[in-house]
């Protein structure tokens, strides 16, 4: 199975420990390709984060505009995209194939998570669900 593209911004989200928390996490998993993908203003701070996560320079992309942003999702093929704007996330999920995420503090009333960790884990397992008929490894163990 190839890997999953994890896109993400870090304005606004950055400050939330448990969002960093959850990036290293993604990062240390070789199922996840990850994507700093931002239109903050300030570059600097976005190269620095990039540069901390130890992600190559081809994946730290700072854009102009949402409709930028909303290019470089497609222009990688990212599958999930984290954000904490509504708008950008309704935009992104109107017209690409990628799945937006909005990043709250919003807790599940089920589960003692975010929504957006729910969320997340939804989104990966319809991805694997996806991927199962694709992948022989996964049909031998008569998951697919």
């Amino acid at each position: 199975m190839d890997k999953i593209k994890v896109g993400f911004e870090i304005t606004d989200n950055w400050n939330k420990a448990d969002f960093r928390e959850f990036i290293y996490l993604l990062l240390k998993n070789d199922s996840y390709e990850l994507y700093l993908i931002s239109n903050n203003d300030t570059s600097a701070y976005i190269y620095s984060v990039g540069a901390q996560l130890g992600l190559p320079s081809n994946r730290v992309i700072v854009t102009n505009f949402t409709p930028d942003k909303v290019q470089a999702i497609v222009d990688n093929n990212i599958d999930i995209y984290f954000d904490n704007i509504q708008m950008t996330v309704l935009i992104i999920q109107e017209t690409t194939d990628c799945e937006a995420i909005l990043v709250n503090e919003i807790p599940n009333r089920y589960q003692s998570k975010t929504t957006w960790y729910v969320s997340f884990e939804r989104v990966i397992k319809q991805i694997e669900e996806e991927n199962c008929g694709k992948d022989e490894d996964c049909c031998k163990k008569g998951e697919g």
